[in-house]
């Protein structure tokens, strides 16, 4: 028999990430151990951590659960190999198939028995192909990537929409999400790699590397179909790469001299009248709405629902230049994007009521896009 006990408990946080809670492959809920490797895998990620153990068996993710969360001091592990018959209809003869037996000793008292899945039933990793490094990424570069992940479209009809944009050129990278309404964009974060690259990354391959890299940094490789994060205890992540373009989000930024006006805003003043405008606002379109005149040193700012005849306003002061500006905003997106950033004041650049406007921060590599919405007339 083979302790187990501290594989099961480092693992079982990973496992989680990874496995789907309600798939519709059942095989999809349990873990796997083969070839020297615990692994779990939702298809489309795939992480596998070594181990010092040859045999292969399947367990199902809440039994690991269950085993995990007793305090228990060892977990012994037993497997045996037998047959089980069934007769073929169709083939007229009884087939004899392999079965694994496995017997859990709990403290040396305790016993459970259960029957292991078939591995031929586990979905296989693909054909091992030669990965090329692109480089190691940071804590910075992880956290960036991670901020942005609360960005992405969760639509299912733009695949390509569903993960973070990242292009590495000239031991520089550009970030990039977008769910059609707002975006935002990291540029120049520097790598030490001269490796090209430009793929999508999905929000769980990002949590999941950010949740267990600890202080280490983090191994990137990529082949023509998957990327893999190597992370500093040997665990490895494999991503199936979204096969899509990604949006030319580039177009989408109105050019400098197309500004039509600018103003400066305290960004927790204003996330404050969003929190209370909030509660005055149409529950289905979120509006808010904004107003700066011509030579004006305050935004007036309000909500109002048009089905309860209930309107809400107040004025934060502003640094404005250029045209006056009446518009309308969704103020969960513009809140999400304020929240977003680490600085006193945040800067609107404008063209029109219709068009995306600019908001940038303390951050020099950092811009977002935020699509207005049509106020009531």
């Amino acid at each position: 028999m083979t302790n187990l006990l501290n594989e099961f408990k480092e693992f079982f946080p990973m496992a989680n990430a990874i496995i789907e809670k309600r798939s519709t492959l059942p095989i999809l809920t349990h873990i796997a151990v083969v070839g020297g490797k615990m692994m779990a895998t939702d298809l489309e990620h795939r992480v596998e951590m070594p181990i010092d153990y040859a045999g292969e068996f399947t367990m199902d993710n809440k039994m690991l659960s269950t085993l995990v969360k007793g305090k228990h001091d060892s977990i012994n592990v037993e497997q045996t190999i037998g047959e089980e018959s069934h007769y073929d209809r169709d083939k007229r003869k009884t087939i004899k198939t392999p079965i694994s037996k496995m017997t859990l000793l709990i403290d040396g008292k305790q016993k459970v028995e259960y029957k292991s899945k078939p591995l031929s039933e586990y979905p296989a990793g693909g054909k091992a192909t030669k990965f090329r490094n692109i480089g190691q990424w940071d804590a910075e570069m992880v956290n960036y990537l991670l901020d942005l992940t609360q960005f992405v479209s969760k639509d299912e009809l733009k695949p390509s929409l569903m993960g973070v944009s990242f292009v590495q050129d000239d031991m520089k990278v550009t970030l990039c999400a977008t769910d059609g309404h707002r975006l935002k964009r990291v540029r120049r974060i520097p790598i030490k790699s001269h490796q090209v690259f430009n793929g999508i990354i999905t929000p769980i391959a990002i949590k999941f590397i950010a949740m267990f890299m600890g202080k280490n940094s983090v191994a990137v490789a990529v082949n023509d179909t998957h990327m893999r994060f190597t992370l500093g205890n040997g665990v490895a992540l494999f991503y199936r790469v979204i096969a899509e373009r990604y949006v030319d989000y580039k177009s989408v930024f109105p050019k400098r001299e197309s500004f039509r006006g600018t103003f400066r805003i305290e960004r927790k003043a204003l996330l404050d009248a969003l929190k209370s405008g909030k509660e005055y606002a149409n529950s289905t379109t979120h509006q808010i709405g904004l107003h700066i005149d011509k030579d004006g040193a305050v935004a007036r700012i309000w909500s109002e629902d048009i089905e309860t005849d209930i309107k809400w306003e107040t004025e934060i002061p502003v640094k404005h230049e250029g045209d006056g500006i009446t518009i309308g905003y969704n103020l969960f997106y513009l809140s999400g994007l304020l929240k977003s950033l680490d600085s006193e004041y945040v800067k609107f650049k404008y063209q029109s009521a219709v068009s995306a406007a600019i908001i940038t921060g303390d951050d020099k590599r950092v811009d977002m896009l935020l699509m207005p919405i049509r106020l009531n007339d």
